[in-house]
């Protein structure tokens, strides 16, 4: 039995098998299970589409897995002036989601969720990735590069530790032509607010963007009383409250589901970025929705006990709190969080079905009092503890610990320390050559002499 994880068929699930398995269940007892899960038997009323739901419930969902596939991340690099005069490169970030009516149908999440996240959390480690990648490009060390993104204090500013000797540079009109020709790019003077950079060649939904900002009624993306964005405007000019709405960094376009980003502001000296890798990164590392504790979860029926919910991960508070499953059946292989959570005969018995499972496997039976007896020994002072020295450190016979492991570290201690020894152990009684004080070691068999008459 070597085998360290076993791959549920239709599940991708990883469930810690074998001898690992066993040395988590006996001679570790570990509280920090690398493969915990739980499984809940579902009532027959549910219907499919709502297990289906409730697995998703406990699926962690993160931004990335929500961006549509095709043109989902969309980067808009230009060149702006700030109020105080000085130049900024500017990312527009654009995220265009999948359909808002299947996001509703498959998570119950609406835009406006979503829009939080990004403004809470998703903003913030954009802002982070890029500033560790103006850090690594940085070639002067001593200069350090902000990524400033408008809004109000949802969104994280970085402060710079040492200021640029100069607030802006002169730039050669030659020198960005010829940058512009080296990096693919449109380079012209600076002095034009509404010059725009791309990577590669504009797609029809890039020139689009572009020629919005020529128009009055487009989403100023720049406030400069930190207000936020303000929403989108359509054709006409007229504001359509139904269909977009302004969030603190975000605006959203529910016509084409899109969430529109105030810009990202770099130093223009800095090294240009890939920003659709970032935002692929920081979209990753934003989590939409989660259970705590819990990665995954899926639907799968077990023998015996009909279909069940399956979750990579243990919180009993979250099973708790769902109807329509049966709660008398509820089984985890997280043996500590059922002695916490259960009492100990809870995870003596857990011990005990933990370790004919791993067995059973491999078609292996072993008698239930071995068993037993292992489950006992573990659980009679009401913890849960491991079959190793750390187990029997609190041993009250020093020739048992030895007989175990380390022999001369629990001789020495035992010296040190003129530990009584009562040699009432089987173990004790083995090492001083003794008979057992068990089974017909336990009593003593007299004879009676009888008289002949």
């Amino acid at each position: 039995m070597t085998l360290n994880t076993f791959h549920l068929a239709g599940a991708g699930a990883n469930v810690t098998l074998g001898i690992p398995r066993l040395r988590e269940i006996i001679m570790t007892a570990s509280k920090d299970l690398k493969t915990p899960s739980m499984s809940v038997p579902l009532h027959p009323s549910v219907s499919d589409r709502e297990a289906t739901k409730l697995a998703r419930y406990f699926t962690r969902l993160s931004l990335l897995e929500l961006i549509a596939n095709q043109r989902g991340i969309t980067v808009v690099e230009s060149l702006q002036q700030s109020s105080g005069g000085t130049w900024q490169r500017a990312y527009h970030v654009t995220l265009k989601l999948h359909s808002s009516e299947r996001i509703k149908e498959a998570f119950g999440l609406t835009l406006e969720d979503i829009a939080t996240k990004v403004s809470n959390v998703f903003i913030k480690n954009l802002s982070r990735i890029m500033k560790m990648e103006l850090k690594k490009s940085s070639i002067d060390e001593s200069k350090s590069f902000d990524v400033i993104s408008d809004g109000d204090h949802s969104q994280e500013i970085y402060e710079k530790k040492q200021k640029l000797s100069k607030k802006s540079k002169d730039y050669d009109e030659d020198d960005e032509d010829a940058a512009g020709e080296e990096d693919g790019v449109v380079a012209s003077r600076f002095g034009h607010k509404k010059e725009m950079t791309s990577y590669g060649d504009m797609d029809d939904e890039e020139k689009e963007i572009i020629g919005s900002m020529d128009k009055e009624e487009t989403l100023q993306y720049e406030d400069e009383n930190n207000e936020g964005p303000t929403p989108v405007t359509d054709d006409e000019g007229d504001m359509d409250d139904e269909d977009s709405n302004a969030f603190s960094g975000v605006a959203i376009d529910k016509l084409s589901n899109t969430l529109i980003l105030q810009p990202f502001r770099v130093d223009p000296s800095a090294r240009p970025l890939l920003m659709v890798g970032l935002v692929e990164r920081a979209a990753a590392g934003t989590l939409i929705r989660s259970r705590n504790k819990i990665d995954r979860a899926f639907i799968e029926n077990e023998e015996g006990r009909g279909r069940c919910l399956i979750t990579m991960g243990c919180n009993f508070e979250e099973i708790w709190n769902l109807i329509n499953v049966d709660h008398g059946k509820l089984s985890s292989n997280d043996i500590w969080a059922i002695r916490s959570h259960y009492g100990v005969e809870a995870a003596r018995m857990s011990i005990v079905n933990q370790i004919r499972g791993v067995f059973a496997v491999y078609g292996i039976s072993i008698d239930n009092r071995h068993l037993s007896l292992i489950a006992d020994y573990m659980t009679f002072d009401g913890n849960f503890k491991p079959m190793n020295r750390i187990g029997m450190a609190d041993s009250s016979s020093a020739f048992l610990q030895m007989s175990f492991e380390t022999t001369a570290n629990f001789m020495v201690d035992a010296a040190l320390t003129e530990r009584h020894e009562p040699v009432m152990s089987p173990s004790a009684n083995i090492v001083m050559g003794r008979p057992i004080k068990h089974g017909t070691g336990a009593f003593e068999c007299l004879a009676q002499a009888q008289t002949v008459s």
